[in-house]
């Protein structure tokens, strides 16, 4: 007797004898490997469904935290133009202030006293 060994899906294997016909050993493997397939992808699927889920749990977790982020960015931008108009009116009253003017001794030229 001669048997096969077939891998096929996920590293799945089935071992099968050849001394039959070609059509019914043909109709065997393909049913079997469908049918093991179909088995493995269905005790896959739940472990599939919790990870999407987690993924999809993420996901809404990081669009919360933009949509955090982007608010407190709009905030500190609209902080930033009052802030630097404060500054304009300091200084705008800064310049309008009359400037004063420093009065003090001729300063004196050194080369008069030496001669």
């Amino acid at each position: 007797m001669t048997f096969i060994a077939l891998t096929y899906g996920y590293n799945q294997y089935s071992i099968f004898n050849t001394n039959v016909s070609t059509n019914p050993l043909l109709d065997n493997i393909l049913t079997t490997c469908i049918d093991d397939m179909v088995h493995l992808l269905n005790a896959k699927l739940p472990i599939w469904e919790e990870q999407i889920n987690n993924y999809n749990q993420e996901i809404d977790q990081i669009k919360k935290n933009m949509k955090k982020l982007e608010s407190d960015k709009l905030k500190d931008d609209e902080k930033i133009p009052q802030e630097s108009n404060k500054q304009k009116d300091m200084n705008s009253k800064e310049d309008k202030s009359p400037k004063k003017r420093i009065v003090g001794k001729p300063s004196i030229d050194i080369s008069k006293i030496n001669e």
